[in-house]
């Protein structure tokens, strides 16, 4: 009886053996897909980012095309710029850096200084533009700039001032804002319509 015990308990042990070794071949192979799948995930998402920040450009140039060129949805604008930072870094890359002066004493300034070094006055980029002193959100006053250039004869008022939550004279005023100046220069695409040196 006790050596009929003590192979039952041999077995036992063999199939415990057994059982522990495949358990820790299945662990070693989940381990290794494991590993596989925060690879590929890293990749993924590598691969993600690029895609958004190709698309980012794409939509980026589409911007800053020349007149004429496909038009862009406010959506997608407000999706590449949604905030006042956003926009001005943007208005900031269409006005020239030279010979630009202080509007309070008229000393040279740089626009990536936040302070006039002679007068200690505050720089903003939307003293060089058309959105200086404006009443509404930069954002859609830097869209509308966009969409008057490029659909002036065909823009329809109402519709655009509704698509941007805003008062309908609030957009004609603006638009006549930029039509005078359109009408006073020579301009190749609207970013230019936007400086205001």
């Amino acid at each position: 009886i006790i050596i009929i015990h003590y192979k039952e308990t041999i077995t036992e042990n063999k199939k415990s053996i057994d059982t522990i070794a495949k358990i820790s071949t299945e662990k070693a192979d989940i381990e290794l897909q494991i590993e596989q799948l925060t690879h590929k995930k890293a990749q993924l998402k590598i691969e993600s980012n690029n895609s958004q920040k190709e698309h980012k450009e794409l939509i980026h140039s589409l911007i800053i095309s020349q007149k004429g060129s496909q038009s862009i949805s406010y959506y997608y604008f407000s999706k590449l710029f949604n905030t006042d930072g956003s926009c001005e870094e943007l208005i900031k890359k269409f006005i020239p850096n030279t010979n630009l002066t202080c509007k309070k004493c008229q000393t040279q300034i740089d626009l990536n200084n936040k302070i006039c070094n002679s007068c200690s006055k505050e720089i903003s980029v939307l003293n060089y533009s058309v959105f200086k002193n404006i009443r509404f959100p930069l954002q859609k006053a830097l869209f509308l700039s966009y969409k008057y250039y490029n659909e002036r004869e065909d823009i329809n008022y109402t519709q655009v001032a509704k698509k941007l939550d805003m008062n309908k004279k609030t957009v004609w005023n603006f638009c006549f804002k930029l039509e005078e100046k359109i009408k006073r220069g020579d301009f190749r695409n609207w970013t230019e319509v936007i400086v205001d040196i």
